[in-house]
């Protein structure tokens, strides 16, 4: 029997929980999604990474020009 694999789609609120705290449930999923394991695949949509972007501009606007550079470079093109 083949294994199928999981899809995890990640909205806005776990990818900024995640990349904010060491120590939660978002960043745990994180973690385990930087693993590339064979049968986990993340997913976001475009509507959150604007989301994102205008949260980390109004919230943490020092971080805002590395996530310009990161998304250039396809961080979150999960």
């Amino acid at each position: 029997m083949a294994k199928s694999e999981i899809k995890i789609f990640l909205d806005s609120n776990v990818i900024i929980s995640g990349l904010i705290s060491d120590k939660s449930a978002p960043r745990l999923i994180l973690d385990l999604l930087c693993h590339e394991l064979p049968l986990m695949q993340a997913a976001t949509g475009q509507y959150n990474l604007e989301e994102i972007e205008r949260t980390i501009n109004r919230k943490l606007p020092t971080a805002y020009p590395v996530f310009r550079v990161e998304q250039r470079g396809q961080i979150f093109n999960l």
